[in-house]
């Protein structure tokens, strides 16, 4: 049998798709011989091609994850609403033939091997996404080749996003690799991972991720770090003394300026400041300037709760109406330099109290995520009674409120959607953090996760960011599975996707 693959202009995400539809359909029938060509655009005049690219069948949308597939005896159109979302309609056309992708890794990659012919080949699907932000987060202990397998899998299960987290994620990687650093076998013996290391490998990580043209979140906690010369790449204590410039920035408590428990990274600072507000946004507005390929840069706060000023003049306001402070002047350095990034700010620990006196003034600068880390994962979204929240506590700086459940904490979410309504909004939860290291067969913490996914819009979510194990695919993989369904089709089932 011969099939002619004709790809549509000269984008990279599409080139691509080719290839691995290429190597697919090989790995299926290796007797079919593939005429593979390029055209500027769609010629009507080629007959019984298989086109591949944009076509016009789906409008252009760079937001909006949609996929066509109109094929009929080898022949028709595989295209989407934008180039990521071409290579998704690739991976789906294959799947229709039969191929699945469980999990991360070849292992995962189930393609059967068949005889086609041209009956074989047809499909019709016409699908859009239903929420916007699809995406996985770096965490626990990876490889370069974790990572890489990572990326590779998003966009065959329909998942748009990745993010590296920290200016350098190091903590992760040496996590890993620390195994590696005194075993004289090892070429690299007693040579630790220097952040210069970590920094290569992830610069080629992300042409896999420019390669499938996914959307890429950077940095997150660390604002309170890099631009003060401290190490953000873990939460590692600091050692020596403490530069006088650099304490009196530190959040004051009990009478002290000092880091929290030792680390800079979970350390808070005086956020009434000018100095620490300017030297923050500074660095964030230089920081997008030179890094254009980031989508969404996340600037948020300390890595740990009750920690925040005491000073005389922080104590005037909440939190987060400092942190609104800060993002409507992030906004204005921004909008003057001509940098268009796409600002996350987080609701997390205290910041789940929503400001009292500063708004947003330009939303559609930022997108609110929603981070629910004290979580009891008890009930589900789609079993919480949004008419019958619980009373919130008044907020008491630096006084205990963390074991706050489920229900509490969409209570905060929906306060604070009373002044963030109808914006960009996406969840970061962490079901494959801890959780599934208590269920070893996967099936509830599946089910659960599944059900949250596809309740998410009631929320007033457009997505979710997986905070997450990289490698939480034991035994089956079916949690990170049932994540990527209930975020592609709001409208499944467990059942099915079990």
């Amino acid at each position: 049998m011969r099939l002619i693959l004709a790809r549509i202009g000269n984008d990279k995400t599409v080139k691509f798709a080719v290839k691995e539809l290429v190597r697919l359909i090989k790995a299926m029938d290796n007797s079919v011989v593939l005429d593979i060509r390029k055209y500027e655009e769609k010629d009507n005049s080629v007959k019984n091609a298989l086109w591949v690219g944009l076509d016009g069948s789906v409008k252009a949308n760079s937001d909006e994850d949609s996929i066509y597939i109109s094929v009929e005896n080898g022949a028709g159109v595989i295209s989407g609403s934008n180039e990521r979302s071409v290579l998704m309609a690739a991976y789906r056309f294959m799947k229709e033939m039969g191929c699945r992708y469980l999990y991360p890794g070849k292992n995962g990659e189930k393609i059967p091997e068949r005889k086609l012919n041209y009956a074989d080949l047809k499909a019709e699907v016409k699908e859009t996404a239903s929420y916007k932000h699809r995406g996985i987060c770096i965490e626990g202990a990876v490889s370069c080749e974790h990572v890489y397998n990572t990326i590779d899998w998003l966009p065959k299960v329909g998942m748009n996003s990745f993010f590296t987290q920290f200016f350098t994620p190091g903590v992760f990687f040496r996590a890993y690799y620390e195994r590696f650093y005194n075993d004289p076998n090892d070429r690299d013996f007693g040579n630790e991972l220097s952040n210069d290391d970590i920094d290569a490998m992830v610069a080629s990580l992300l042409e896999e991720v420019y390669k499938r043209d996914l959307v890429y979140h950077a940095v997150g906690h660390g604002w309170n770090c890099k631009p003060f010369g401290f190490d953000d790449s873990g939460w590692d204590e600091y050692e020596g003394e403490i530069d006088e410039n650099v304490q009196k920035i530190l959040a004051l408590r009990n009478g002290k300026r000092e880091f929290n428990g030792g680390k800079p990274k979970n350390t808070n600072l005086c956020y009434s400041n000018p100095y620490v507000q300017n030297k923050i946004t500074d660095c964030i507005t230089e920081y997008c300037a030179n890094n254009p390929n980031v989508d969404y840069l996340h600037f948020w706060l300390a890595d740990d709760a009750m920690n925040h000023c005491e000073c005389e003049e922080c104590v005037k306001k909440r939190p987060s109406d400092y942190y609104v402070d800060m993002l409507n002047l992030l906004d204005e350095k921004m909008t003057k330099a001509g940098v268009n990034t796409k600002i996350v700010f987080l609701i997390y620990v205290d910041l789940l109290f929503p400001p009292i006196k500063e708004r947003i003034k330009n939303p559609d600068r930022f997108a609110l995520m929603f981070a629910p880390i004290n979580r009891w994962y008890k009930d589900s979204y789609a079993d919480i009674d949004l008419e019958n929240l619980p009373q919130l506590p008044e907020y008491q700086r630096n006084k205990e409120f963390m074991r706050c459940g489920d229900a509490p904490n969409v209570a905060y979410l929906l306060e604070w959607r009373k002044i963030f309504d109808g914006k960009d909004a996406f969840d970061f939860d962490y079901h494959l953090m801890w959780n599934h290291h208590k269920d070893p067969a996967g099936f509830n913490v599946a089910e659960f996760l599944y059900r949250d996914m596809i309740s998410l819009h009631k929320l007033g979510l457009n997505g979710m960011m997986s905070c997450q194990r990289l490698r939480s695919a034991f035994p089956t993989g079916l949690s990170q599975y049932a994540l990527s369904s209930g975020l592609w089709d709001k409208n499944g089932s467990f059942e099915e996707v079990k």
